[in-house]
């Protein structure tokens, strides 16, 4: 009865599975994950499509409608319950228009089955400002200097960030993707004040920044996201070392609302000069910094462009109405602040006049749209005069003048000859020295080569001492190491010659290694070999044996060419001897 139960349990599980295989669901929610039907121009939002029973990939599964946002990421969650795989895509998108638009369906291929869910509707209105609710503790707030402009101009875009607590520390400014046809210049601030809102005291950290839209019609500002960071729990009982143990300072952010700005035209300019600039200006001079220069020498004039402080990006304009004899050429443009709202542009120029006369420098002319009087106005300075003398090698005035310091320097000279002369004392008790000679200091060496002079043979001394001590302690160190080691070489290479059957390589190998152990003294070989196996106890006949061995291991060497049969007992008497002349030895 038992087993039947369970069998039907079973069953009615796998049949409700596979029901519920394979079903898709649409569903959109803000960026806290609540379910909305309602959202701002500009503000992101979530839509999440639910897969029960089945796991599509990214490129496997479609979403209708996806095309009219702008999506910002794309997440995939995979979770396997009771052997039934799910997934949930998330999408971070934002609509940029408002109006009523239609998501889904969403469609995947499953098994070769399409699955395909329902639709949701979602409202896009016009971006409004942000609510303050004394609940919040944290939230942020985008507005916009202006809410019209004209395109092109400059327009001042603020992001406030409120915080209760002043250990809340602004981040990072996330911004979303903004249109290609908008130019944005960097931040600045953030600039930290006391704002009381609703009766609850806030610190704000204010960040602005210049933007330029480039298009006509309505231009919106999305949402940004604004991160901040808290510190951990001070009251930890780690203390400072909290950070070692995963306590670190919690990451968050808030998001702010979207705003949008209306860009206008420019009206149609029907005058004759150039337009070259956008803003409000109100002030063009011309400043010329000599009156009078020789023809083909440089000429130093300036325009000098007072504005806004904010629209002071203008093309150095060129000087008009010069003659064809006055060469010209740009130099630089500086532009330095003259008030909180003012700046000054000033555009340097080289002029040179090749023709002597009065060099007529007209009235310069800088035409604009005026944002603030919205008209196009046309600024003027005034005429200058420059007078232009002939080029001359030198005036008769320099002349006179050179000849005066001639004569002037000619008399010093004679001055100067005279009292020298006069201070001429030489008598017979101090004859003059004769011809040639001087005091033997004006000869002197310098010091550091005297010195070196009286080092170099010490020096020199030393060195070569020095190279034959370090001489022969190498070379005694070398005997040494071979008398040391004079044994482990010969049965190295008994061993390679036992192995090959070289028989004319015992020999060598037995002259080195006697050589190598009475290598310090001054008896010959043969003799020693005597005295040290008589020494430790060998007798006369063991000699006389070695005496032998020696004799048939340099026949093999020196009788080569004769026909000598191979002893293959002579590598085992070597090994013998080996034995014998390291205890003698």
């Amino acid at each position: 009865m038992i087993r039947t139960v369970g069998n039907v349990t079973l069953l009615s599980f796998f049949v409700v599975a596979t029901l519920r295989a394979g079903e898709l669901s649409v569903k959109i929610t803000d960026m806290h994950d609540m379910p909305t039907n309602t959202i701002d121009v500009g503000t992101p939002f979530k839509i999440k499509i639910s897969a029960h029973g089945c796991a599509p990939q990214g490129n496997e599964l479609t979403l209708q409608g996806l095309e009219q946002a702008v999506v910002d990421g794309h997440q995939q969650q995979i979770s396997i319950i009771n052997g039934v795989r799910s997934s949930v895509h998330t999408y971070c998108a934002r609509i940029d228009q408002s109006g009523i638009y239609t998501i889904g369906p969403a469609r995947a291929d499953h098994r070769g089955t399409v699955l395909e869910s329902g639709t949701v509707s979602l409202t896009v209105t016009k971006p409004r400002a942000k609510a303050e609710s004394k609940k919040e503790a944290y939230f942020a707030r985008l507005a916009c200097e202006k809410e019209a402009i004209f395109v092109g101009e400059k327009v001042y875009c603020h992001i406030y960030f409120y915080a209760k607590s002043p250990d809340a520390r602004l981040t990072n400014l996330l911004a979303p993707s903004f249109n290609a046809k908008v130019e944005n210049t960097q931040y600045q601030g953030p600039f930290e004040s006391l704002e009381t809102i609703q009766g609850v005291q806030y610190i704000c950290r204010h960040v602005q920044w210049l933007c330029s839209p480039k298009s006509v019609g309505e231009f919106v500002i999305p949402a940004y996201t604004v991160v901040y960071t808290l510190p951990a729990d001070s009251r930890s009982d780690f203390g400072g070392f909290s950070a070692f143990f995963g306590m670190r300072p919690i990451q968050q952010a808030v998001y702010t609302n979207a705003t949008s700005i209306q860009v206008k035209p420019l009206p149609l300019y029907t005058g004759q000069e150039t337009v070259q600039g956008l803003g409000v200006y109100e002030r063009f001079a011309l400043v010329v910094k000599q009156k009078s220069v020789q023809a083909g020498q440089a000429l130093e004039v300036s325009l000098q462009l007072t504005g806004s402080a904010d629209n002071q990006e203008v093309a150095s304009p060129s000087l008009q109405g010069l003659p064809d004899s006055c060469k010209r050429y740009t130099s630089q443009t500086t532009t330095a602040p003259t008030s909180d709202t003012l700046s000054t542009t000033t555009f340097d120029y080289i002029l040179q006049a090749t023709e002597p006369g009065l060099l007529q420098i007209p009235e310069q002319r800088f035409t604009f749209f005026d944002t603030k009087m919205e008209r196009y106005k046309t600024l003027r300075t005034k005429a200058q005069e420059v007078t232009v003398t002939p080029k001359q090698a030198e005036s008769p005035i320099v002349q006179n003048k050179n000849e005066k310091e001639q004569q002037a320097s000619a008399a010093s000279e004679q001055d100067d000859a005279q009292s020298l002369a006069s201070q001429d004392t030489r008598t017979d008790e101090c004859p003059l020295l004769y011809e040639g000679w001087q005091p033997y200091m004006m000869h002197s060496l310098p010091y550091w080569l005297l010195m070196l002079l009286l080092l170099l043979p010490p020096l020199i001394t030393f060195a070569y001492f020095m190279y034959h001590a370090c001489t022969l302690f190498i070379a005694k160190r070398h005997a040494m190491q071979q008398s040391e080691r004079a044994f482990v070489h010969a049965r190295t290479a008994l061993h390679k010659a036992e192995k090959k059957q070289e028989y004319d390589k015992v020999y060598p190998l037995f002259a080195t290694l006697l050589a190598a152990r009475s290598a310090n003294r001054q008896l010959p070989v043969d003799q020693v070999v005597r005295d040290c196996l008589l020494s430790a106890g060998f007798t006369h006949q063991i000699y006389d044996e070695w005496q032998q061995f020696f004799a048939e291991c340099a026949a093999f060497v020196f009788l080569a060419n004769t026909a000598r049969e191979p002893d293959p007992l002579i590598f085992k008497q070597a090994h013998y001897w080996l034995g014998i002349l390291e205890q003698a030895l």
